[in-house]
């Protein structure tokens, strides 16, 4: 009988851009990561982006933010 191969889970984090993000919309509207992470999600899906379009926006954002 042959051995099959456990099954590999693939663990996907969120990009650093899209923690930080959470992050900041948490302290911002003083509310926890979890509500902050729907805000952030809700965001994304309106902008019809998926992830990297979404992350180079935040960042662009952010940059944007610091320069003013």
């Amino acid at each position: 009988m042959a051995v099959r191969p456990a099954k590999r889970v693939a663990m996907v984090f969120p990009p650093l851009e899209v923690i930080k993000e959470i992050r900041r919309t948490a302290q911002a509207q003083w509310s926890s990561e979890e509500a902050a992470m729907l805000v952030v999600e809700m965001q994304q899906r309106q902008m019809g982006c998926s992830l990297d379009p979404f992350c180079k926006r935040l960042r662009a954002a952010r940059k944007a933010a610091a320069a003013a």
